[in-house]
């Protein structure tokens, strides 16, 4: 199970980081809680696994390796470092994060499941990319269901959904006065995709979930320029003043505009 160097974590990999400046990561089962067995807490039939064993469940809370790899590469993609269409350069990144091939390949598997990587038999991996005419045809789509989202959340939230959203939305605002974009990316996405828990509706979140994969590439990576930011975090206090009076419909209005403006900006950003 070793797959590379044995060389311990450093606090400051926690977020992105530059080339160069990076450290190599431990690779130990026992260190990331690596195993290619199934696992017993996996397992109803054992008491682990069973409700009297969720407390053990809750205990394992450990980042394996390929997902802590996964994390840095979309932190890379995020922060433009990695840009679309872009090959993943493997033996380049096995040194930079003192890695084998073998988790690092776990890891863009991972991402390619969420579509923020295309798989190429005997070429390798890319990072996605997306026409205008797909953003075009695809982002209305996601408004519609965004809406209906929003408008289950403002109708069912409760007062500690509510309060989870407002941290949220703060995060927003704080990463956009301090110009950090991956903080931001970060916590639109978290924003949204909590919309849809509040909702409660199963079916709407599969289909945002399938349609997130198609345009993971760019919905929250490319970044806009300071006028289009300005007015994203605008859209997002209207929304959670909407949220906070219930009004359904006005949250529904509201995030479709946003999805809409956001599509022209994913647009002008392909040109650039």
């Amino acid at each position: 199970l070793r797959d590379g160097p044995e060389t311990r974590r450093h606090p400051a990999l926690s977020s992105g980081s530059h080339r160069g400046n990076v450290l190599p990561l431990r690779h130990r089962a026992e260190e990331v809680g690596v195993t290619h067995e199934k696992r017993k807490w996996d397992d109803p039939s054992h008491p682990a696994g069973s409700p009297q064993g969720s407390r053990m469940r809750q205990t394992i809370e450990r980042r394996t390796l390929p997902d802590e790899l996964a994390s840095r590469l979309r932190d890379l993609v995020v922060a433009g470092e990695l840009k679309p269409d872009d090959k993943i350069a493997e033996a380049e990144l096995c040194a930079r994060f003192g890695v084998s091939r073998t988790p690092l390949r776990e890891a863009i598997k991972m991402l390619a499941a969420e579509g923020l990587v295309t798989l190429t038999p005997n070429r390798g991996a890319r990072v996605a990319s997306i026409t205008a005419s797909e953003i075009a045809e695809i982002f209305p789509v996601m408004g519609a269901l965004e809406a209906m989202a929003g408008e289950l959340a403002a109708a069912n939230h409760t007062s500690a959904q509510l309060q989870a959203l407002e941290a949220l939305h703060a995060d927003i605002v704080a990463a956009r006065n301090s110009s950090d974009w991956l903080a931001y990316s970060r916590a639109n996405r978290a924003f949204h995709e909590s919309l849809f828990d509040i909702a409660g509706n199963a079916t709407l979140t599969s289909l945002y979930t399938q349609l997130m994969i198609r345009i993971h590439a760019v919905r929250f990576v490319a970044q806009q320029t300071p006028e289009a930011w300005d007015a994203a975090v605008s859209d997002h206090e209207a929304i959670m003043q909407a949220l906070r009076t219930r009004d359904a419909t006005a949250v529904a209005s509201l995030l479709r505009t946003h999805l809409a403006r956001k599509a022209d900006g994913v647009i002008a950003s392909l040109g650039r």
